[in-house]
């Protein structure tokens, strides 16, 4: 069974569709960091009113409320719901605030990316939802831990979002 992404081959044959299907079956048999974070400061969810899949996101930002510290997830739904979830954890503890909205933009275009289109290097380690891309009814289940994390962080006031952007870009401040 593969460690992590490095070694499962970049190309779709099918024994790298094998890891990576392990892969996947193991984040959603074993979610990383699925618990409840009790002193949060964000918490945001979204769930699928046709499939009922709810998956929630909750934020702890660092002393300066700039980056995050840590992020819980709590999902109840699909394997890929969950997987998906899972990985995106990896991608969110310690990335600023103020770049929170781009990555989550980023992710959602490659995993919702046409099949002929080339999948983003920055996201490799959600390579196994490429697959996804030919089965469009599940790219949503996969989409949900990122509008939940979206969800998460809009409850920042736009004076907030000012401040914390600004100071995301001169931490000389502190």
């Amino acid at each position: 069974m593969p460690n992590s992404l490095k070694d499962v081959p970049s190309d779709q044959t099918e024994d790298s569709r094998g890891k990576y299907r392990e892969i996947l079956l193991r984040h959603a048999r074993h979610p990383q960091r699925h618990s409840v974070l009790s002193d949060s400061d964000f918490v945001g969810s979204c769930r699928n009113p046709l499939c009922g899949d709810h998956v929630q996101v909750q934020l702890k930002l660092d002393e300066f409320s700039i980056s995050v510290s840590d992020v819980r997830i709590l999902v109840s739904g699909c394997a890929i719901a969950t997987a998906s979830a899972s990985l995106m954890t990896d991608y969110v503890v310690g990335r600023k605030v103020a770049e929170l909205d781009a990555l989550i933009c980023r992710a959602t275009e490659t995993l919702s990316s046409r099949p002929s289109t080339a999948w983003s290097e920055e996201f490799e380690m959600l390579k196994p939802f490429e697959t996804l891309r030919t089965n469009p009814r599940k790219i949503p289940c996969a989409l949900m831990a990122w509008y939940a994390l979206k969800n998460s962080i809009a409850s920042l006031t736009k004076s907030e979002g000012a401040v914390l952007e600004a100071l995301s870009k001169n931490e000389t401040m502190l």
